[in-house]
């Protein structure tokens, strides 16, 4: 248990010197489930979110993000999947890193194939806008940059209909057909 506070501290005063809380939360959102598990568990990050159970299963997020994508929907394009991004890595604790975070999206077990799937060149450019560092649960408060505006009026509107579709597929049954097929 010592060793896991002195390598804490280490790692903020390292950080502190170099650019300060985002780097610190980029540290710990890649290793805090392994690298600081105080019980030396080494559940990954699809397994738990800081110690607790998940927000929503990926069944949930997966029936989230069919609702929300296709034409006239709000995730209408491969480059809005910003939102998607955005309010996942915040909400459940989906991977900072683009391709990781592809990799575990192309993972969900979707009833079909979506409209626009998850694509690495597409989310790339999402990793330096500058509201991706605040929290998207709270859209409130976030305050983007005069260039980012359009960035963040599209990703706000994914983000809300996103929310919006994992609180219903929290209430809906699941399709247990659907999932079997995968």
């Amino acid at each position: 248990m010592e060793k896991h506070n002195n390598d804490e501290k280490s790692i903020k005063n390292i950080t502190n010197n170099f650019g300060g809380a985002t780097i610190f939360n980029m540290v710990m959102n890649q290793t805090s489930n392994n690298m600081f598990s105080d019980n030396g568990n080494t559940e990954s990050d699809d397994q738990q979110e800081h110690g607790k159970e998940r927000i929503y299963s990926d069944a949930e997020v997966a029936r989230a993000i069919e609702t929300i994508c296709g034409d006239g929907l709000p995730l209408n394009s491969k480059k809005r999947w910003g939102g998607v991004y955005w309010y996942l890595r915040w909400a459940c604790n989906y991977p900072v890193n683009i391709a990781d975070f592809c990799r575990r999206v192309k993972g969900l077990p979707f009833s079909g194939v979506l409209a626009y799937d998850c694509d690495y060149n597409n989310l790339r450019p999402w990793g330096t806008v500058s509201f991706m560092n605040q929290d998207a649960r709270q859209l409130d408060m976030v305050k983007p940059s005069k260039m980012d505006e359009p960035a963040f009026y599209d990703c706000r509107t994914v983000v809300t209909a996103l929310q919006n579709a994992l609180t219903e597929a929290r209430q809906a049954p699941v399709d247990s057909t659907a999932l079997a097929i995968r």
